[in-house]
């Protein structure tokens, strides 16, 4: 009895509109999204820690011994040898489709999100991998005087990309926290 009611008020919601409506958009943008952002903003910032925490450490590890970026990250040793030589890999990014980059913040953003079903487990794990991968080349690019050019390049992405994937990140948490404790009230602020 519980469900259909659910589901009959979820319909209502859903269909409470015109599609055509053009205030619907704005609503959504102006109301809708930033009331569930502040609502599951400990999410989020849970998922921001476990990206920029290893990234830090693997960072100040890799800077202090490049040798340890193998221990962070196995198979990083073509990309030492990369910065080593002084070759932008990341260039390539820029010769493949335009979308590439689009393309890489979706798959991972996509990827963190839907981790959640595995009560977060992978969710966790993609944010704890890619904020060691991050944090490792650019402690090997910084110990070989090769930080610049990377950052060069990183940076124009850095605040879009990583946003988007904490932001999926932190929604990833909060389907498996409504998974793990399931109920009425799921946001962050809400947990009980």
């Amino acid at each position: 009895m519980y469900l259909n009611q659910l589901v009959a008020r979820a319909h209502g919601t859903i269909y409470r509109y015109s599609f055509n409506e053009p205030n619907r958009i704005f609503t959504f943008f102006r109301t809708t999204l930033p009331r569930t952002f502040r609502a599951t903003w400990l999410m989020t910032l849970t998922a921001a820690l476990v990206f920029l925490l290893p990234a830090i450490i693997a960072f100040i590890a890799a800077f202090r011994d490049p040798t340890l970026g193998e221990s962070f990250v196995p198979g990083i040793d073509g990309i030492v040898s990369q910065i080593q030589n002084g070759e932008e890999w990341w260039l390539r990014i820029n010769e493949g489709p335009a979308a590439a980059s689009a393309e890489i913040m979706t798959n991972v953003a996509i990827r963190t999100f839907a981790g959640g079903i595995t009560f977060g487990i992978y969710t966790f794990y993609i944010l704890l991998t890619n904020g060691l991968l991050l944090g490792t080349v650019a402690g090997i690019a910084q110990r070989f005087a090769f930080a610049d050019n990377l950052w060069s390049f990183v940076i124009g992405h850095l605040a879009l990309e990583l946003s988007a994937i904490f932001i999926a990140g932190g929604a990833g948490l909060q389907l498996a926290w409504a998974i793990l404790r399931p109920g009425r009230e799921h946001s962050a602020g809400g947990m009980r």
